[in-house]
């Protein structure tokens, strides 16, 4: 079955039911790299800017994989887009600021 032909099938009230089915995104192969985007994954560095400079291009380019190298990369919010994946390789850790001020409140 491609991946396109995925479905989720259960049962609702003893009665079959299928529910519609699940598309995956179809992700670019290109790759921006954050460290081309000036983070730096010591710990202590604030990788805001460089990591939403690499979402901007990568979205630029209709679409890709945001790649977080091995390290541990402080940050901000992170605001996706469509087309993107955003991939943490093996030994990266995402260490999300405690500035709280930063990150927007969201009013439903």
């Amino acid at each position: 079955m491609s991946r396109e032909e995925l479905a989720y099938k259960g049962a609702a009230n003893n009665d079959e039911a299928e529910f519609p089915a699940v598309m995956l995104p179809n992700i670019p192969g290109r790759i921006f790299d954050i460290t081309l985007y000036g983070a730096i994954g010591d710990g202590l560095t604030d990788n805001t800017d460089a990591i939403e400079r690499a979402i901007e291009a990568c979205s630029a380019a209709e679409g890709g994989r945001v790649l977080i190298p091995a390290g541990i990369w402080l940050t901000g919010p992170i605001v996706l887009r469509s087309k993107i994946e955003l991939h943490a390789a093996a030994g990266a850790l995402i260490s999300f600021s405690r500035q709280f001020e930063s990150y927007p409140l969201a009013v439903s």
